[in-house]
């Protein structure tokens, strides 16, 4: 690493002052145009140490959630024929991690995907709830 040298002004007396480097840029941003764009092996972390594995393929949306000594759980839908961007549309075919979910659909956004990581974002109901996943290495 350098240091970049820049001339201050400190009491009328010109001094060395040293400053890091800037940042490097956040990775680019890419367009998701359909659901095949982010299909792949993806995980998570939250607060309470739960962890999430999240496989997304041609037509199919699956998430195992493992929350420790509670055991785990499965979420598993199809995104509903025609679902386009920015919103998909699934529909729920198991969910035994919410033993309360009503009837309907479940809807699926991704806010943010750089193609390591992707933000996604579930509405169910009135529920939203947004993690963030990274590629998992296959």
């Amino acid at each position: 690493m350098r240091a970049l040298v820049v001339p201050c002004w400190v009491g009328g007396i010109v001094v060395a002052c040293s400053h890091p480097p800037p940042p490097a840029p956040p990775p680019a941003q890419r367009t998701i145009a359909s659901w095949d764009d982010v299909a792949g092996s993806w995980a998570a972390f939250d607060d309470l140490d739960f962890g999430y594995t999240l496989e997304l393929g041609a037509g199919d949306f699956s998430m195992t959630v493992n929350r420790g000594k509670l055991g785990t759980c499965t979420i598993h839908a199809k995104p509903i024929q025609g679902a386009q961007p920015p919103k998909f549309e699934l529909e729920v075919a198991l969910d035994d991690c919410d033993r309360d979910r009503h009837a309907g659909p479940m809807f699926v956004a991704f806010p943010s995907f750089t193609g390591s990581q992707l933000v996604i974002e579930i509405t169910d109901g009135s529920d939203v709830t947004r993690r963030t996943f990274s590629r998992s290495v296959q």
